[in-house]
């Protein structure tokens, strides 16, 4: 049985909940916008020869190899649900709350709490937590002992690995029972969920790509959403001009 992990029990339809769909979809065009982006990105990176350098390939090698760990392999439920109500358990604390409660088991797990917001109740889909502590750990090591940044390959293949946990668990988890995306609405939950991860994927992909600047990043992010929005308008504007009146 997938683990019900929860940061709070199921609200039902909490006061705000109407304002998230409609935030929600103002922003669905930047999320595709974001989507887009990270693909337009990847395209130009690929035919050029970055991605046959060690490190990209290390990194496909750790990807590669944890799904099909998660594929054919008993999956360590345990892990995922700890590092999920642990991500629960941060973010209370940085929008200080009380953590009242922690519990873990790899049928699922709950923390207790005083506060619950959607930052709180989403963190754990968008943060891939062990991702960024395997590149702490990777700092912390290459501060005081400096040869290891020589394996630099090494680091890659964990982020792979790290990543390639956190995507396809995430997508695992995602069903109508889980308590977390029912409190905040499914269609705000999914274009957080969906627009934070495209971002922290465009974050790690920019640095790598040895032909591509933060600036030529930011500036096709910035058109693609600009784009996706003058999309949907004028996907409005003709559905008006056909459904009017003559």
């Amino acid at each position: 049985m997938a683990p019900m992990a929860s940061a709070a029990p199921p609200i039902a339809r909490p006061p705000g909940r109407w304002l998230k769909f409609l935030l929600a979809l103002c922003l669905l065009p930047a999320a595709g916008g974001l989507v887009w982006a990270l693909w337009d990105i990847t395209v130009a990176w690929l035919p050029g020869e970055g991605w046959r350098s060690p490190w990209a390939l290390a990194f496909a090698g750790g990807f590669a190899l944890w799904v099909l760990v998660y594929v054919f392999l008993p999956r360590p439920m345990w892990l995922y649900v700890f590092g999920h109500e642990f991500t629960h358990a941060l973010a209370i604390i940085l929008s200080r709350g009380r953590v009242k409660g922690f519990h873990v088991s790899s049928r699922g797990g709950h923390v207790a709490t005083d506060t619950v917001n959607w930052y709180i109740a989403l963190s754990p889909y968008f943060v891939p937590l062990y991702t960024l502590i395997w590149m702490a750990l990777w700092m912390i090591t290459s501060f005081w002992w400096r040869e290891i940044n020589q394996y630099e390959t090494v680091l890659f293949f964990g982020i792979g690995l790290t990543l390639g946990f956190h995507i396809t668990f995430t997508i695992g988890m995602i069903h109508r029972e889980q308590s977390d995306l029912i409190g905040q609405g499914w269609l705000f939950s999914f274009v957080v969920i969906v627009g934070i991860n495209v971002l922290i994927l465009l974050l790690l992909t920019i640095p790598i790509a040895e032909n591509i600047t933060w600036r030529d990043g930011a500036l096709t992010v910035g058109e693609r959403i600009r784009e996706s929005y003058e999309g949907i308008w004028w996907l409005a504007e003709e559905g008006w001009r056909r459904l009017r009146p003559a």
